[in-house]
């Protein structure tokens, strides 16, 4: 029955015996396999399944599963397996074993699945995240996400803060070199805190208005809109939302307040005016208008207040007019409605309200409010309208030019939002082609071969091919002739190629002088290296730019695509490595990526992991070689060296990985997890009463890095060494980079009373004039001097020099590589002060150190 269940599965079920040699013989296949690797399982119990595995995955994953299962310890291992229908399909295998003493070895159960679903589900969510990417970095304000603390630091902020805050996205999330809540407004703070809060607790959105203070100085206003994070069991996480600049706003906003205030202050001041004026008109009062009248129904009489007339602009002396020549005061479109408005108040003995326009004397137009009210006699007959007039003349011109400013603000937020979406489109054609040449640029190139390596994965063509090609002579004629001329000769470049290609292949711009082709369809590794060919042969031909006849050299590597490759960046990665292989060659030469250069890369990868991993877990340790003051043969003091301390490998010397740290930058962390280990050491011995010096080299990159005072003022105050004891090496090179920026940072050592020497001293560039400017203690003389020293011999004359050199500026000499009892004579009588060599101890661990110490 179990045997019917498992040859149903579409688990693939294997059982085999694992010796110590690591070999195997397999006891059992379930008919599952069939389905996980597309093979019988007669057809895998002949032992086909090693072969069907690339060897990086042989490397990463079955290697190290063995080892675990010779430990007798469970695996879970996933790789890539050969399927019988050609493709690569993504397996998962659970392994277990028991000792088998009878057998001599591991009994080991196996169960297969095919994954290939899940981890192709795994890319596509990759993808995603690039897409999710690329739309935060386009929005026109911040995304953020904080935490829920209360300097609401920044886990995540859109790179667009760097415009908004003057600091960077890394300032705020990675070197915490500011929080977001500094930024605040110290009056805007309460508010901000009250909003979070409820919407934090109604577990809904909020949005706010508020000020900043940019890194310059400079305060903005901001629109922020969030929503609090929250787990699933109701904890509040962080908060995530978007954050605009609306200070051009806020100021409009602001003017039109003044503007509304004014117009309100004036009113008010006019009617209290009015009010005051006519007091002993209590219908006036009672109404609060500014003129009073009286409109007799009978008569047709009207009565008028001195501040009619002022407003009308009649002299009092002609009186109130009658209600006909009243009629030629007002706009000939307003009489007929003010006709009815009085004509409707009386029959229906209701009060009103109206405004007109009318004409004083000289012509200008005004407004006038008007309110009345019936009066009626004795039997409830109206007989008259009494009522007030107000001059709304100039409210009427402010609200004509608020009517104008809020056009002028609706006209420029549609401006703006053109402004945005041509910025957005003109961002991706930025992003998308090179503003040069308008050939597709590097973010195109890899789209389309991603889309290539999909492509032959799903057998629309086998193989495409990418050519990577550097121009030689470039950067020479960029620099000599101009930029202008390197600009027609980069344009002369592309259009050249585009004659050497069909139409369906791509041309991109991805460096300075750099170039890609992508080929489609590749019939045969040999096309590709036609294509290669010609393309040099016709950049082979001079150019004429301007007045000059300019010749270019090229080299190109070429990666031949098909489904073994799965990112986009692993064959730009390979084409690159090719490229450079054919410089190595020379100009105007082609290379194909090859397996070699393959194993090369992974090695270096391999390197790079690893160094990567030693980092965090601090797998670097230090070796000390004594340094001896010659004459009296007492120990000084010792140089730090760095070793590697590799888990499998053991210990490590560092040409193999100091140059690897050197180029990927790791060398900046490491010094700094080195020199604070040699601090430690340095505290060890000085808590013993050993007055030692102990010399750290310091690599360029860490003596140019911005932050290393800073790290080096930590470093002293957590190890609580005392920095008398401690000197930095520092090479020519290094110092001589920079040498106004290397005095200052060398004094701001010796202010904290760190030693400074100089490294290798004579094998690279340095100035006389600046050499006495540097506040140095001591000269190193490289052992390649010491190597070949004699009386007859020209190093012994340069090791005088620097010696004489040293102690004229007042600094002590010391020499390294001494390996014989003749060279320490002859460096004595040099007179050399110290040195350190095989002659006197190779370098050490602290522990020999110490038995070393007791000798001596």
């Amino acid at each position: 029955m179990l045997s019917d269940f498992l040859n149903c599965s579409n688990i693939a079920i294997a059982s085999f015996r694992l010796f110590l040699d690591h070999s195997w013989q397999y006891d059992y296949y379930s008919a599952g396999c069939e389905t996980v690797f597309g093979f019988s399982a007669d057809e895998m119990m002949q032992d086909i399944w090693w072969s069907r595995i690339p060897i990086e995955d042989q490397q990463s994953a079955i290697l190290p599963g063995q080892k675990k299962l010779l430990a007798g310890e469970p695996v879970v291992m996933e790789y890539r397996f050969r399927h019988k229908d050609g493709n690569l399909r993504w397996i998962s295998s659970r392994l277990t074993s028991n000792w088998d003493a009878a057998a001599g070895g591991w009994h080991v159960m196996a169960a297969d699945t095919d994954i290939t679903e899940r981890k192709q589900a795994e890319l596509a969510l990759q993808e995603r995240d690039r897409q999710l990417s690329t739309l935060i970095s386009n929005l026109p304000g911040v995304v953020y996400r904080c935490r829920n603390d209360s300097f609401w630091s920044l886990e995540f902020a859109s790179q667009s803060i760097v415009n908004l805050t003057g600091y960077t996205a890394e300032d705020f999330t990675r070197d915490r070199r500011v929080t977001y809540a500094e930024l605040i407004h110290p009056d805007d703070w309460p508010s901000i805190q009250q909003a979070v809060e409820t919407a934090v607790e109604q577990q809904s959105a909020f949005q706010i208005t508020y000020r900043i203070c940019t890194a310059a100085g400079v305060q903005k206003w901001v629109w922020e809109q969030g929503r609090g994070v929250f787990a699933e069991t109701g904890e509040f996480l962080a908060v995530e939302g978007l954050i605009l600049e609306v200070t051009q706003q806020k100021q409009m906003a602001l003017e039109l307040q003044q503007l509304n205030q004014a117009l309100e202050q004036r009113i008010a001041e006019r009617t209290a005016a009015l009010i005051k004026s006519e007091t002993h008109l209590r219908l006036a009062q009672r109404i609060a208008g500014v003129g009073s009248w009286e409109f007799d129904l009978r008569s047709q009489q009207i009565t008028w207040t001195r501040e009619i007339f002022r407003i009308f602009g009649r002299s009092t002396q002609l009186g109130p007019p009658s209600y006909e020549e009243l009629m030629h005061y007002i706009h000939p479109d307003d009489r007929d409605r003010h006709n009815q408005v009085i004509r409707e108040a009386a029959e229906q003995c209701q009060n009103y309200e109206e405004e007109f326009r009318f004409y004083r004397p000289d012509g200008n137009l005004a407004y006038l409010n008007a309110r009345g009210e019936v009066v009626l006699n004795d039997i409830g007959e109206p007989v008259s309208l009494i009522g007030t007039a107000l001059d709304i003349t100039e409210r009427k011109q402010i609200e004509a030019q608020l009517r104008q400013v809020n056009q002028e603000l609706t006209d420029f937020n549609t401006v703006l939002e053109e402004q945005v979406e041509q910025r957005t489109q003109q961002l991706q054609q930025r992003i998308l082609y090179d503003d040069l040449t308008q050939l597709p640029s590097r973010v195109f190139l890899l789209q389309h071969i991603a889309q290539a390596i999909l492509d032959c994965q799903q057998g629309v063509y086998s193989q495409f091919a990418l050519l990577y090609l550097d121009c030689d002579q470039f950067k020479l004629i960029n620099s000599s002739l101009g930029h202008d001329v390197g600009d027609r000769l980069l344009i002369a470049i592309c259009d050249r190629l585009q004659t050497c290609l069909s139409a369906h292949d791509l041309l991109a711009r991805v460096g300075e002088d750099e170039f890609c082709i992508l080929r489609l369809g590749l019939s045969s590794a040999g096309e590709a290296e036609a294509l290669a060919s010609h393309c040099l042969s016709a950049l082979s031909a001079p150019f004429l730019v301007g007045d000059y006849d300019t010749f270019v050299s090229a080299c190109i590597g070429v990666a031949i695509g098909s489904t073994e490759y799965q990112q986009p960046q692993d064959i730009f990665r390979d084409a690159d490595t090719a490229m450079y292989k054919a410089k190595a060659k020379g100009k105007g030469c082609y290379q194909v990526f090859d397996q070699v250069m393959q194993r090369t890369t992974v090695r270096r990868l391999h390197l790079e992991n690893d160094l990567q991993r030693a980092l965090k877990r601090e797998e670097f340790c230090l070796h000390y070689q004594p340094i001896i003051h010659l004459n009296s043969q007492r120990v000084w003091g010792f140089e730090a060296l760095v070793r590697w301390q590799h888990p499998q490998r053991g210990l490590i010397a560092p040409g193999e990985f100091v140059p690897c740290l050197e180029e990927t930058g790791l060398i900046v962390p490491a010094g700094m997890q080195i020199l604070r280990q040699a601090c430690q050491q340095l505290r060890n011995w000085q808590r013993r009463q050993k007055p030692l010096t102990l010399s750290v080299n310091l690599s360029v990159r860490q003596f140019a890095h911005p932050l290393l005072i800073a790290e080096i003022d930590q470093i002293l105050a957590e190890t609580g060494v005392d920095p008398k004891g401690l000197k930095l090496e520092i090479t020519e090179s290094a110092i001589m980079d920079n040498p106004e920026s290397a005095i200052a940072l060398i004094e701001q050592l010796r202010s904290r009373q760190v030693r400074i020497s100089i490294d290798d001293f004579g094998t690279g560039y340095s100035s006389l004039s600046y050499l006495h400017q540097f506040p140095v203690d001591s000269l190193k003389i490289d052992h390649s001097f010491i190597n070949r020293i004699d009386q007859a011999n020209k190093n012994s004359k340069i090791v005088q020099a620097i010696s004489n050199l040293g102690h004229t500026l007042g600094m002590s000499v010391i020499a390294e590589g001494i390996e014989t009892s003749a060279q320490l004579l002859h460096l004595k009588q040099l007179g050399c002060e110290y040195g350190q060599g095989f002659l006197f101890a190779k370098a050490m661990s602290s522990a020999q150190v110490s038995h070393f110490l007791a000798r001596c």
